[in-house]
């Protein structure tokens, strides 16, 4: 019995990719285990249908420059969500027509004029293996009767140019020069290779293509529920640190009243010089840890959000426009973009600028010179509005990242300072009924996201 990968054109779903039991089984192993890498790898290389779907779904994710086998598999590697999603098509299509044996010669037929591009080429043998894999796409294709029999595959442009177009383009570059060569020289599949990727094609007994649905469907949900737990955990941590500093800001205030009051009355009758000084230091230091307290008794007790239909695009243009000085004088590129028309949510414009600023101004401290920050907003389904800002900072280390909305934390290892805006921003985001959250790994900067509920647009 064969398994079907399914393709996504223009939203719906149209043809299915052939799946082998040997490419769901170097799959099953990406997902369960971290030590898998290399065979994943080596399975991808002999596998073209398993790299014309990871090639769709990386173009439907934005990513097409993805040119090598290795490069697809690292991808593929670092976004196990897309793997895990993968749902084979149920019921699956039936073509009694396509055997294994068929499918294993050509497979064969396609490795082979993959090898034989890329020593053409060498120069872009990696590029030329891959077009040589795939080159035969629409024959691991399955379409229903009711589906267009020639739809526009989901595939990059690069691709589609030195393949789809490669009778009728009169400029060809290398890769595809090296393709065109490959395919007059190879006829038929060698005997040894058909033989070698027998085992790959042909599993013994029940294969694990059929067992790929449930396990990956487990295994979103398990890696959906740990998120959700995680996010439990930092919102009743949150929580009870605002508990915390309701009541020790109140028990604070009052002595620091009285140590900034005595000081104040102490300066005010002494004639020395130094020692005014040294009293008009005390006064000062009392303002600040007075400062604090108020900013810790923000984050417990902020005042309620006066709501109001917020049009985003105004809201951010406002953003940026506050940031311009700081960004020029840092040296950081600044990029704004609202995707999917007029965005509106209800919120209290201006907590919701101080949220966004302080996320903003954290993540221009984290940067050097050269760096980018990317502003963005996009409607979810079921209602959900995400603005979310991307840096090129250093990113952000699993043990900073636990501690990254405490108040006062500092996440300096990061390159990211002492103080309360994202505490701040955390609890702003909380008042208005929605979420902060933030995805990073050392090295790769860092995307902090507010996710709040969304309204129709303004009338005009």
């Amino acid at each position: 019995m064969s398994a079907w990968l399914p393709l996504t054109i223009a939203g719906q779903t149209q043809p299915w990719v052939y799946l082998s039991h040997g490419a769901a089984n170097a799959m099953l192993a990406a997902l369960v285990s971290e030590e898998s890498g290399d065979e994943f790898r080596a399975t991808l290389a002999c596998d073209p249908p398993l790299a014309l779907w990871l090639l769709a779904v990386a173009h439907q994710r934005g990513n097409d420059a993805l040119r090598s086998v290795a490069a697809l598999a690292d991808w593929a590697l670092a976004n196990q969500a897309a793997v895990a999603a993968l749902e084979p098509a149920s019921p699956a299509p039936q073509r009694a027509e396509f055997s294994g044996e068929e499918a294993c010669r050509l497979a064969a037929l396609s490795v082979a004029v993959a090898r034989r591009a890329a020593n053409t080429a060498p120069l872009i043998a990696d590029e030329a293996y891959l077009l040589g894999l795939t080159h035969a796409a629409r024959q691991w294709l399955y379409r229903s009767q009711a589906q267009a029999p020639r739809a526009r595959l989901p595939l990059p442009d690069w691709w589609r140019r030195a393949l789809v177009n490669r009778k009728t383009t009169p400029q060809s570059g290398p890769a595809q020069q090296a393709l065109r060569q490959a395919l007059a020289e190879i006829g038929s599949p060698p005997a040894e290779l058909v033989e070698s990727l027998q085992a790959h094609w042909h599993w013994p007994g029940p294969g694990p293509a059929e067992r790929f649905a449930a396990l990956g469907r487990y295994l979103l949900v398990a890696r959906q529920t740990a998120a959700e737990q995680q996010a439990r955990m930092e919102t009743e941590k949150l929580a009870s640190l605002a508990e915390l500093a309701a009541g020790a800001g109140h028990e604070i205030n009052n002595p620091l009243a009285v140590i900034s009051g005595r000081a104040q009355l102490l300066a005010r009758d002494e004639r020395d010089p130094e020692r005014r000084r040294e009293l008009a230091g005390i006064h000062a230091q009392a303002r600040r840890v007075h400062e604090m307290i108020s900013d810790l008794m923000l984050f417990a007790r902020p005042p309620w959000p006066e709501r109001e239909p917020v049009e985003l695009s105004k809201l951010l243009a406002r953003l940026v426009e506050g940031l311009v000085p700081e960004a020029a004088l840092r040296q950081i590129d600044l990029l704004s973009n609202i995707q999917g028309g007029p965005l509106v949510v209800m919120a209290d414009p201006t907590q919701l600028l101080v949220a966004l600023r302080a996320v903003a101004d954290n993540a221009l401290q984290a940067m050097a010179p050269g760096g980018r920050l990317e502003i963005d907003a996009r409607r979810h389904e079921a209602g959900i509005v995400e603005i979310s800002l991307q840096d090129t900072g250093p990113g952000i280390s699993p043990e900073v990242r636990r501690h990254l909305f405490d108040p006062f934390y500092s996440g300096r290892s990061a390159g990211r300072g002492l103080g309360f805006g994202l505490s701040k921003a955390w609890r702003i985001a909380t008042l208005h009924d929605g979420r902060l959250t933030v995805t990073s790994e050392p090295g790769q900067g860092a995307r902090f996201s507010f996710f709040l509920p969304a309204t129709e647009p303004l009338a005009t």
